[in-house]
Formats: structure tokens, C-alpha cells, sequence
């Protein structure tokens, strides 16, 4: 029955052809947001020694979308302080990146008002996944530059490192922190925020999942393998068309 058996061939050639672009990513999904809380602020309250009427700025990130908010009070003769904050929560198809930068300023007079910028977000993690994290925290007064130290944020979850602190030791404003390892399914949280009546910053990158191909199942590619075999069964054929007799 040779027509049966090149229909099957052809059939089985088409079917594995049509599995190979629908097979989804291994870890698509990888990363599924649960909550975010980003937001900065100013205002007078805690301030000693301020002779202003109460007051305060505030600017949440309304959504999962790139936050970029800046808050400003200014006092004359010279009372200022503005605080920013740039983050940004991008998925990827085998993972996440999640990047924040946060800034308190002081005006000319370096007379500050209370300020804080806020950066957490919560997420789920569906399969195991490699991450990259590095940090750095600080707040100050620019009138007692000895006076700067490090402010840890906190990484938390399974396979997570728990405090972004370094070693007591040896750690100082400027320190950048850097870890790595095997994120495990389930819930983490991620945190960095920096308050003071002063000056302050912090900056975060976290990046999990890579760019390295994702490698199809064992099934699909022992299939793989009777390609070529299939496609030389189901090669077209010369018909002999007898002649006159």
C-alpha cells in the first residue's frame, strides 16, 4: 500500500512541523507581578528648628508601568528638598528585570526637609531561576560628609539573600553589593527605601532568568532526528506512463 503509507509520512512530517512553533517557552510566565508600592515624598513634619506652616508633596506610581515622580518644597531663604525616583518592572519571556534609582536633594542653603523614596515590589516566581542583584543604599547631611552610612534594602523569598546589608565591617556609603544564585518557586519581595532630613540615594538592578535559548523537550527532539528520513520517504516520485503497444 504505498499512497497509504506516504499519506502517514506526510502526515507525521506536518504534524511535528506545526508542534515545533507552538511549543511555548519553558519558562514563559516565569515571573508574575503581585503588588507594587513606589511613591516619593517631602514634607516638614520632624523637621527641627523649622519656622514654616506644615506642608507636604507626595507622587505614588498608580500601576506596574515605568514610574518616574519628583516632588519638590521650597521655603525662602533657602529651605529646599526635592526627591525623585526612575523605576521601571519590564517582564521578560523567561524572567524579569527590575531597575530603581532614587535621589533626596537639598538646595543651595543645604537646610533640609524630611524626604523619602519608596521602591517594593512583590512577585511570583513559577519555576526555578537564576538572578543577578547589585545595590547600594546611603543617606547624609552634605554638611557632614562623616556622617554618611550605608541604608540596606531586603531581597526576600526562596533562594532570596534576606538583608542587602554586606558586612558590618567593612561596609560604607559608597558600597555597591552584588549577588547571585537560584531564585525557587514562590513568593518574593523585593524592597529598597531611603528616608532621612538630609540627603539620600539608592540604586538597584535586578535581573532574573538570562538570554540563553530555551531548549526543547526530549520528545520533540528525538522527532527531530527522523526528519530527514521522513523527508526522503515522502520525496516526489517519477511516474511511468507506458507507451504504445
Amino acid at each position: 500500500m504505498p499512497a497509504i503509507r506516504s499519506v502517514s509520512l506526510r502526515c507525521a512530517l506536518l504534524a511535528i512541523l506545526i508542534y515545533i512553533p507552538a511549543c511555548p517557552p519553558a519558562l514563559a510566565g516565569v515571573v508574575n507581578l503581585v503588588s507594587q508600592t513606589r511613591f516619593v515624598s517631602v514634607s516638614t513634619q520632624g523637621v527641627p528648628g523649622l519656622a514654616v506652616p506644615p506642608a507636604d508633596q507626595r507622587q505614588d506610581a498608580p500601576d506596574f508601568g515605568a514610574f518616574n515622580g519628583s516632588v519638590t518644597l521650597s521655603f525662602p531663604p533657602g529651605t529646599e528638598d526635592t526627591v525623585t525616583q526612575q523605576s521601571t518592572l519590564t517582564l521578560t519571556a523567561d524572567g524579569a528585570v527590575f531597575d530603581a534609582h532614587g535621589r533626596m536633594r537639598n538646595g543651595p542653603s543645604q537646610n533640609s526637609l524630611n524626604g523619602t523614596t519608596h521602591f517594593q515590589v512583590a512577585f511570583d516566581l513559577t519555576a526555578p531561576a537564576p538572578f543577578l542583584l547589585t545595590y547600594n543604599g546611603q543617606i547624609g547631611d552634605p554638611r557632614f560628609p562623616t556622617l554618611d552610612s550605608f541604608v540596606p534594602g531586603s531581597f526576600t523569598g526562596p533562594g532570596a539573600p534576606g538583608a542587602l546589608a554586606g558586612d558590618p565591617q567593612t561596609i560604607n556609603p559608597t558600597s555597591i553589593l552584588t549577588f547571585s544564585g537560584t531564585l525557587q518557586p514562590g513568593r518574593h519581595e523585593l524592597l529598597a527605601e531611603v528616608q532621612a532630613i538630609g540627603q539620600g540615594s539608592f540604586d538597584l538592578n535586578l535581573t532574573i532568568g538570562g538570554a540563553s535559548a530555551v531548549p526543547l523537550p526530549p520528545a520533540l527532539w528525538a522527532s527531530l532526528t527522523v526528519l530527514p528520513i521522513l523527508a526522503w520517504r515522502v520525496r516526489p516520485r517519477r511516474v511511468r506512463v507506458a507507451g504504445p503497444v
